[in-house]
């Protein structure tokens, strides 16, 4: 696999260039590399020599087009993790190449190391860096490959010859990636004055003015702030990448063994930019102990360089908190989260000690803002996945009168647990068409049939059915901690819920747009009722249907979140 791909242009400078690429070969030392050389047209021998050599990919361009098309080119055929853009009449001084690509591979937040350049018959103790309205910019530099692909490499703002490796650092620290000098990355510039450079000083000279540094000053003149006022704090990273639809997120989410997995959120976050999601119970797993699992996520973050990462650590998840304050150091310009949607009246220390790691914690409920203390904290809820947004209501003679899709758990498990055991009881000993789906039921002495989340079972299942039970951990907590609620009114069918605190609140009302109940015996005499005016259910299920996709789709949890991001932004 190539780490380093080398790009430069060349225009009949064959004894340059081999005095470049011999010293590239030393300078990378062992790291794999490839060398990708776009030649204008040589005519001196340089294209029978590239021909020879095995490391080098040689693109034949056959006229000399401008340098930003001749590296725009390179680049793009680059294959190495990182991209190294040299001149061909350099030298490259000792071990730059090597020292550069450790120090990316160290430092995750910095996005290109530029080299100092010692001009050839100039004072050596004089080592300038190329400066750009106070920032560093790589004349010659090594970047991130998937970061230059991001912004364009040299950009196409209608240069030719020059400005394109300012251009292309200015896009980088524009979205947050500092371009950093490193001691030791030098490269001894010979300025070649041969007939090529004549030419271009001939015609700036003809035209009185450089078109391409008019055109670099008319897009960079006071789009950046000064360098003193750079944000790089990892919220206002988050905000800005998302306003322009660049914004990497990764998602670590807990999978049941044959479930199928919930990808609605990472969807939502692709609207933002590329979105990953990895099976966070798989990782666990396979990588137990801190040090092996930290290692591995170290790994994953390392490779998709994500600006916002989200964690699903629940109770046992196997994820410590110093795991997790070693990655926010590993990636200071990474936004670490945790969603902890599993409800517990008691946060364990544990679950305490992570929120603490991250930088923001997400829970179900606001009811338990006030044991964490020592965090910055959310209330955020799921929302519902793809398949039950579609309109697929399909009522039949065959259709059940209640389908309940939920497990049957201990009773001292959580508050409501007996709720669901008397709830299904109550409606098959009156009578009522009850379907269960789930596990554990058979503890009670009841059938179920298991649905293992699958997705498109599920929403044909809710969908053919006349009223779909809602049961969820707790009535008492405010707020709504599970995701059934939103998945069955997703597919519009009438909700029959447990009311719970801060319903109305999220936008469901009892008659309008669900069916409420307090007791076993008002929620079978409503569904009773509801079986025979079936358009009055209906019309309920279609309302349900309605404010579920307006308020609770993965998108407006998206919305939302920025929203209260820009709140801390304004505290901060």
């Amino acid at each position: 696999m190539v780490e380093i791909s080398a790009v430069t242009g060349t225009y009949n400078r064959l004894k340059h260039l081999k005095r470049m690429v011999g010293s590239l070969r030393k300078s990378v030392g062992d790291i794999p590399y490839e060398i990708v050389l776009v030649d204008g047209g040589s005519t001196d021998g340089t294209l029978e020599w590239c021909k020879q050599q095995s490391d080098v990919v040689l693109i034949e361009q056959g006229e000399l087009l401008g340098a930003i098309r001749a590296f725009n080119a390179g680049c793009a055929r680059a294959s190495g993790k990182y991209v190294v853009i040299l001149n061909d009449d350099i030298l490259i001084n000792g071990k730059t190449l090597s020292i550069a690509h450790n120090h990316l591979e160290e430092n995750p937040h910095v996005g290109q190391v530029a080299f100092s350049n010692i001009i050839k018959g100039h004072d050596p103790t004089r080592i300038p860096l190329g400066m750009a309205y106070g920032y560093v910019y790589g004349q010659c530099c090594m970047t991130r490959r998937w970061l230059g692909d991001l912004v364009g490499w040299w950009g196409d703002e209608g240069m030719h010859t020059y400005g394109g490796d300012t251009y292309l650092s200015m896009a980088l620290w524009e979205l947050g990636w500092p371009t950093e000098p490193v001691q030791g990355c030098m490269i001894t510039d010979y300025v070649v004055d041969d007939q090529l450079r004549q030419d271009r000083k001939q015609a700036l000279n003809e035209s009185g003015h450089n078109k391409d540094t008019a055109l670099f000053h008319s897009k960079w003149h006071g789009r950046l702030p000064e360098p003193e006022h750079w944000i790089k704090a990892p919220v206002h990273r988050v905000l800005r990448k998302a306003a322009q639809r660049n914004l990497r997120t990764l998602r670590f989410k807990y999978v049941q063994y044959e479930y199928e997995p919930r990808i609605a959120l990472t969807k939502a976050f692709s609207a933002y930019g590329p979105a990953v999601q990895m099976d966070q119970s798989g990782i666990t797993f396979h990588h137990g102990g801190p040090s092996k699992l930290y290692t591995e996520l170290r790994r994953c973050i390392g490779e998709f360089q994500p600006d916002l990462v989200l964690f699903q650590i629940q109770n046992g998840s196997g994820i410590q908190s110093s795991v997790i304050r070693k990655l926010c150091q590993d990636y200071p310009n990474t936004m670490f989260m945790n969603f902890n949607g599993d409800y517990r009246p008691k946060v364990p220390t544990s679950g305490l000690e992570v929120a603490e790691a991250m930088h923001l914690q997400l829970i179900c409920t606001p009811d338990l803002f006030d044991q964490y203390p020592n965090a910055d904290v959310a209330w955020w809820l799921n929302g519902f996945e793809d398949e039950y947004g579609a309109d697929k209501r399909e009522l039949d003679s065959e259709s059940p009168d209640v389908v309940f899709l939920a497990h049957l758990y201990p009773d001292q498990m959580f508050s409501e647990a007996a709720t669901r055991h008397k709830a299904v009881k109550a409606l098959m000993d009156a009578g009522i068409d009850t379907h269960l789906y789930g596990a554990r039921w058979h503890t009670a002495g009841l059938e179920a049939s298991p649905t293992n989340d699958d997705h498109e079972l599920n929403t044909s299942i809710y969908s053919r059915a006349k009223m779909a039970l809602s049961i969820s951990a707790t009535k008492d907590a405010w707020g709504y901690t599970s995701d059934r609620l939103f998945m069955i009114g997703a597919t519009g069918c009438p909700i029959v819920v447990q009311a719970f605190a801060g319903m109305n609140a999220l936008g469901y009302f009892d008659g309008k747009n669900c069916i409420a109940w307090s007791t076993v015996g008002e929620m079978v005499d409503k569904v009773k009722y509801f079986l025979e005016h079936s358009d009055e259910r209906e019309r309920i299920g279609l309302a349900g249907r309605r404010i579920t996709h307006a308020m609770h789709s993965y998108e407006a949890r998206i919305r939302s979140l920025f929203a209260m991001l820009g709140e801390f932004d304004e505290l901060g």
